[in-house]
């Protein structure tokens, strides 16, 4: 069954809720079945974003500099 992207429905456009700005609800996206919320960066992932960012600054200075 083909579903047309422009049709409404009570959710309105593409799953996106008709609800005032106060009362927010997460983004469904309706063919996938994701919800978009606002959430937080773990702290492993922080640090590992970090770790590579250092390293590759070490990289680039160790290897890439003039001798």
């Amino acid at each position: 069954m083909m579903h047309d992207p422009n049709e409404k429905d009570d959710k309105g456009l593409l799953g996106q809720s008709n609800v005032p700005s106060g009362h927010e609800e997460p983004y469904i996206y309706k063919q996938a079945g994701i919800r978009e919320r606002h959430g937080h960066i773990p702290i492993w992932l922080a640090l590992v974003a970090l770790g590579l960012i250092g390293w590759g600054v070490y990289y680039t200075v160790r290897y890439w500099s003039v001798d």
